[in-house]
């Protein structure tokens, strides 16, 4: 059993891939941050940004993460980081 940060019981990796699939970066950090249960705010907190970051990367494939930060949005969330980093998406 796995825990995120706000202590809810966060579902196996399996059952996210379903859920997630297809989905571009901006929907699965929106999604992340709800299973987590976490505000924009709260999460921008906990990521070490700003809720407006947090606003722009949720907002589409324009404004994205850097790098540095797609380990921290993963360990906040309790999701994989592969999660972040792995898509299939962006063709226009």
């Amino acid at each position: 059993m796995t825990r995120g940060v706000t202590g809810r019981i966060l579902r196996p990796v399996q059952a996210v891939a379903e859920d997630v699939k297809g989905l571009r970066l901006a929907a699965r950090i929106r999604w992340a941050r709800n299973q987590a249960g976490l505000s924009q705010e709260r999460f921008a907190e906990l990521v070490g940004t700003s809720r407006r970051h947090v606003m722009r990367w949720e907002g589409g494939p324009a404004h994205r993460p850097g790098h540095e930060y797609m380990a921290r949005i993963a360990a906040v969330t309790g999701q994989p980081e592969s999660l972040f980093t792995d898509e299939e998406e962006e063709e226009g």
